[in-house]
């Protein structure tokens, strides 16, 4: 069967399933395609890494250099938006304009959409195509895969490859066709050439490999380099020859293997990222820094407070990233799934186990990083579906009845619906928020109606991404740009490290804080912002309060302690203005 036809459900109604089933997965993903996108009211996306992401592109495009000069992150993502910039361009799209950010978004949602669509063929080798359906179904609703699918970021777009070389790993284990362990290799190679990180689903067409192996030695097969069979064992008692003599992991058919999806995968990587040879300095500062500096400090405080990782990782980061439904049931069904394709489960288990471990023991622990076993838990909970079912109607034929029973029939839609429905319902709740306003936008637009011009307002630091858009300016420093009064309404009173004393000292009117700042001190528990948050409940009154994901919805997703990144479409923004002083009564 060729890939197009792997590709395709073998009837007209699983055909029908799936168009349905890619139909949501693209509603869904295309709801924020505008949100955050800078216009006249702020110049940079609210989104904190698409300007650094969009930057390198943009300037390729602009100024026919194609080192892109950033390699936090691997440059096939890079070149793949400058293809989308270059055909923009001729169609009439200004480089300098908002409209970059939507465009840029466009192929990142078409690979998030792809990545739904392999899970059919995955799902088909390892199950059967109902198996598959069902499994693009899970990975179509699933939360985190449909948030961060429509930002411009690089981690959609590298699970696309990683899932791709999976798809050929099952092939290469099914076939044992040394072309299809060159072409997984070749898309881990990409994988890594997007995110490297993501180079560890090596281990998937690896795992495929040793299992060949070890068939091959069961079986006798002749594992010397020129087809020479090797020595036989000495005669048994009985006289008959034992099988040859094969070595599993130290033959030369696997270390051809070995070799074979080095070099291909390292050819595929240097074909995403050409200037790791051509500007191997730049490319070494950037990378170490991302992979060992930035990996090691932990993102300064922010991840302090959150305790043992692999508890972190099973009661927040995955909870908001599957729900809390396809999280147990998917665990249970990915089990069962090893449990009973062993070959394929171990498969797929070289890469789930050693990237949960590393999950678990990382420092970083943005939420994003668990979007790459998505596709794990969603065959999980498609297997388990598929199996309930299968056994609800053998029960039924066993008792020789016109179909199952009214109280099986429950059961099974119970379980359907809090397999799919409950995390298409979370979606569908990120989705509308999306269109909403966003807090920040709300936030600067009530204070624009509201705060007097040249009052005094109080903030933890300029205004950046991840506060109200009270300046254009929305990134911070620097802080020269505040102080043409051209440029802003308001006198900005920065309060630095969370310090009460000068709070009273600078005595500010107004006071505009996010919930990324008050959130994260609250779990930090730190002694100096407690005194700032206690000096601001007595001093001043809260005047208004914005949120577009309302804070009162988050228990859907089984805890109210939301992720980092999962807030940065949806942290709520207070604020506060100074209480006036009350007028006793003379005596």
């Amino acid at each position: 069967m060729s890939l197009i036809h792997e590709l395709l459900p073998t009837s007209r109604k699983a055909g029908w399933v799936l168009a349905c089933v890619l139909i949501v997965a693209l509603g869904l993903r295309l709801c924020g395609l505008f949100w955050g996108v800078p216009d006249g009211e702020f110049f940079f996306p609210l989104h904190p890494d698409e300007w650094i992401n969009i930057k390198a592109p943009r300037d390729m495009v602009l100024t026919g250099d194609l080192n892109p000069h950033f390699f936090n992150y691997g440059s096939l993502h890079s070149y793949l938006t400058w293809l989308v910039f270059l055909v923009s361009k001729a169609l009439g799209l200004s480089m300098s304009s908002s409209s970059l950010f939507v465009v840029a978004r466009l192929p990142v949602i078409g690979l998030g959409c792809f990545s739904v669509w392999l899970l059919l063929p995955i799902g088909r080798r390892i199950g059967g195509e109902k198996l598959g359906l069902a499994a693009a179904a899970a990975l179509a609703v699933s939360p985190g895969h449909v948030l961060h699918s429509g930002f411009y970021t690089v981690d959609i777009p590298s699970i696309f490859f990683a899932t791709l070389a999976l798809w050929w790993a099952l092939i290469l284990l099914e076939t044992g066709s040394l072309r299809w362990l060159a072409a997984s290799s070749f898309a881990v190679g990409l994988a890594a050439a997007t995110k490297y990180p993501m180079g560890m689903a090596i281990l998937c067409p690896l795992v495929a490999l040793a299992i060949l192996s070890r068939r091959r030695k069961a079986e006798g097969v002749p594992d010397s380099p020129r087809g020479v069979p090797d020595v036989p064992r000495p005669a048994d008692e009985s006289g008959s020859q034992a099988p040859l003599v094969t070595k599993t992991f130290a033959g030369a058919w696997f270390l051809r293997g070995l070799a074979l999806a080095g070099m291909v995968s390292l050819l595929a990587f240097l074909i995403g990222v050409p200037y790791a040879v051509l500007d191997f300095g730049e490319f070494w500062a950037d990378m170490s820094y991302e992979l060992f500096e930035h990996a090691m400090d932990g993102h300064r405080s922010l991840f302090a407070a959150t305790g043992n990782g692999l508890v972190h990782l099973a009661s927040v980061n995955l909870l908001y990233s599957l729900g809390p439904t396809v999280l147990l049931l998917g665990t249970l069904g990915f089990f069962g799934l090893v449990h009973k394709h062993r070959e394929k489960g171990l498969v797929l288990l070289g890469f789930v186990l050693p990237y949960v471990l590393l999950l678990a023991l990382a420092k970083l622990r943005f939420m994003r990083y668990t979007l790459a076993l998505s596709p794990f838990f969603s065959l999980g909970v498609a297997w388990l579906m598929t199996e309930a079912l299968a056994r609800i109607h053998a029960s039924a034929d066993e008792r020789v009845t016109r179909g199952p029973s009214p109280g099986l029939r429950l059961g099974a839609l119970a379980l359907l619906l809090v397999a799919f429905a409950w995390p298409l319902l979370l979606s569908s709740l990120q989705a509308r928020s999306l269109m909403r306003t966003d807090p920040r936008i709300a936030a600067a637009r009530w204070a624009k109606e509201n705060l007097p011009a040249g009052a005094r307002v109080g903030m933890m630091d300029y205004p950046n991404w991840y506060s109200a858009v009270l300046s254009p300016f929305n990134r911070g420093n620097p802080a020269s740009f505040y102080k043409s009064k051209k440029r802003h309404d308001w006198e900005f009173s920065p309060l630095v490290y969370w310090d009460a004393d000068l709070l009273h000292k600078q005595d500010p009117e107004w006071f505009v804080m996010s919930e990324f700042l008050w959130s994260h001190q609250l779990e930090l528990g730190t002694p100096a912002a407690k005194r700032v948050l206690s000096r601001l409940d007595q001093d001043f009154d809260l005047a208004a309060s914005f949120e577009n994901f309302p804070t009162a919805e988050r228990w859907l997703f089984g805890s109210d302690r939301a992720p980092h990144d999962w807030l940065y479409p949806f942290p709520a923004q207070r604020i506060w203005q100074r209480k006036q002083p009350s007028l006793a009564p003379p005596r």
